[in-house]
């Protein structure tokens, strides 16, 4: 069975809608998200190229 989670995004308490949702703090998904734009930005590494910056 399919269940589907609804947010009420009008109320003044996002944190704590999105804590009750997904049954994690907002810290804990905080630093999920961070680890995932890391890891995403290292593996795209090799696709950046930047000048040194020379101070004059």
């Amino acid at each position: 069975m399919e269940q589907h989670v609804r947010i009420n995004v009008d109320g003044t308490d996002h944190e704590g809608n999105f804590e009750k949702a997904f049954g994690l703090s907002m810290d804990q998904m905080l630093e999920m998200q961070t680890w995932y734009d890391v890891h995403a930005m290292r593996n795209k590494e090799h696709e950046i190229t930047v000048d040194r910056y020379e101070a004059a």
